[in-house]
Formats: C-alpha cells, sequence, structure tokens
C-alpha cells in the first residue's frame, strides 16, 4: 500500500493527463473521436484523480483536506457538465476564493506574525512580516535570534533575506501565502529546510545546497500557494 502511494504522485497524474489530452486531439485530427466533447469531461476527472493523489500521499499530515477539496471540485464539475446541479460551480468558485483570500488577510492582520515557541521578539527582525500587492518587498535580516514571521504576495512579490540570521532554540517557522505572487526566501547553506507549504495551481521549490552533517537550525515553511510559487535557495 505505501509503494502505490508513492507511485500516484501529482506529477503521474499531470502527465497521465497530458497523455490523454494529447491522444485525444489525435483521435480529434484524424476525425476518430470529438476532443472538444470529451475535454469538456476529462477536466473534472483529472481534478478528482489529483483530489485523490494529495489525499493518499498527505494522509494525516496538515495538506491532505486541500485533496478532498479537489475531489469535491471535480465531483461538482462533472455533475454541472452532466446537467446534474442547478448552480454552476464557476458561479461561486470566485467569490469564495476572494473571501477566503479576505478573511486571511485579516486573520493575519489580526493575530500578527508568529513566532516560533510563542516568544516575543526581541527586536523587529526577529520576527519579520512581509505583504506585495501588485509591487514588490524585499527585506534582509541579520537578526542572530530569528524567530519566524509570516509572508503574503497577492499579485505581487516578497524576497526574504535571511542568510546572516540565525534561529534561536534551533527552529523557526515562516507562515506563506502567494495568490497570483511569488515569495522567495534566503536561508544559509547550514540550515534545514522543512516544508509544508499546499500549492494549489502553484509550485514550491527548494533550491537549497545539500548540507553536509547534521544541521543547527531549522526552518518550517508552510502556508498555502495558489496559481503561485514560492522558492528557497541559499
Amino acid at each position: 500500500m505505501t509503494t502505490d502511494r508513492r507511485m500516484l504522485t501529482p506529477r503521474l497524474v499531470v502527465g497521465l493527463f497530458v497523455l490523454a489530452l494529447g491522444s485525444l486531439f489525435l483521435l480529434d485530427n484524424l476525425g476518430l473521436a470529438d476532443a472538444r466533447h470529451a475535454v469538456h469531461y476529462l477536466w473534472p476527472i483529472g481534478f478528482m484523480a489529483m483530489g485523490v493523489s494529495v489525499v493518499l500521499r498527505r494522509w494525516g499530515s496538515p495538506g491532505w483536506p486541500w485533496g478532498l477539496a479537489w475531489i469535491v471540485a471535480g465531483v461538482w464539475l462533472l455533475g454541472d457538465n452532466l446537467g446534474l446541479v442547478s448552480l454552476r460551480f464557476w458561479d461561486l468558485f470566485w467569490p469564495l476564493m476572494l473571501l477566503a483570500l479576505g478573511a486571511s488577510f485579516v486573520w493575519r492582520a489580526l493575530v500578527g506574525p508568529r513566532a516560533s515557541g510563542g516568544c516575543q521578539a526581541r527586536t523587529s527582525d526577529d520576527v519579520v512580516s512581509l505583504f506585495a500587492m501588485m509591487a514588490g518587498n524585499e527585506r534582509k535580516s541579520s537578526s542572530q535570534a530569528f524567530r519566524g514571521g509570516d509572508i503574503s504576495a497577492f499579485m505581487g512579490g516578497c524576497v526574504l533575506d535571511l542568510r546572516q540570521a540565525r534561529i534561536v532554540d534551533g527552529e523557526a517557522v515562516i507562515d506563506t501565502f502567494a495568490f497570483w505572487g511569488g515569495i522567495e526566501i534566503k536561508v544559509p547553506e547550514d540550515w534545514e529546510v522543512v516544508s509544508k507549504v499546499v500549492p494549489i495551481m502553484a509550485g514550491y521549490e527548494d533550491k537549497t545546497k545539500p548540507r553536509v552533517g547534521i544541521a543547527s537550525h531549522r526552518l518550517v515553511i508552510r502556508g498555502l500557494a495558489i496559481m503561485g510559487g514560492v522558492e528557497v535557495s541559499n
């Protein structure tokens, strides 16, 4: 069962979807199938397959409910295409996305940036908070007691340079949120980076160099990326 879960990756699902799409268009060009009619139902099936892969791989971790959301979206889209539901999926999708985006910003503004261990930061560099909306925001922290923070990019970009910083108590947590935007975090070579970012039609990339030995500092990056990206590098 473990082997099956490892094989059913989102990359495999996307690859199979592209193969199916290419086969349909080839058959359509040969006059053997109606690609436009088939693609109408292929998209929802792809959503459901993606959701199943996320649930199987992330079961028991914080990211698995997003797989369930993909499955629900696929079932809803398929029901819409078959005429089985009266409320169209896209009529609610964007309003709900805007509500979730606004609620996230309000929540972050009320609670403020989090510090690992629940400790109060001693300087402004110990806990960072970056926000960019249709613009760019770049910051460098050289704190010797870095504890974490939060980064939000909405149709913009944020860059946080931590290469001169050090983590207190061995671990720090950064909450990220990228919506049609990009977030880049630069860390020292001796830091261990742990990703808990959930990408939705987005990407997360770890470009840090391989470490030698046991890392003395651990940076946990968690959050959500929607049609955007989060990148970590040295």
